[in-house]
């Protein structure tokens, strides 16, 4: 099972409207962000037990795979134009 990747912060208010809820991401969470081959990110939004809200991002197992590949490529890369032929 993949570990739990956390991603934001969520607060939820109630004024006179009823309840609204405030969603702060920092630039690190959007790295943290895995695409599908159709360019979707998903993100849950869950409550915990204590009734406290957070996001947490849906990573599936292939897609952990794949990612960690492509940046495996890029280092390759990078490696490859520092020779001298």
């Amino acid at each position: 099972m993949a570990d739990k990747v956390f991603f934001g912060n969520v607060k939820e208010m109630t004024n006179n409207y009823g309840t609204m809820y405030s969603i702060g991401i920092t630039k690190e969470d959007l790295d943290k962000l895995v695409f599908n081959e159709k360019g979707w990110a998903n993100i849950s939004l869950k409550k915990s037990s204590k009734g406290n809200w957070y996001m947490e991002i849906y990573n599936p197992q292939d897609n952990n795979n794949t990612q960690k590949t492509s940046q495996t490529e890029v280092v390759n890369e990078e490696e490859d134009e520092d020779l001298p032929f």
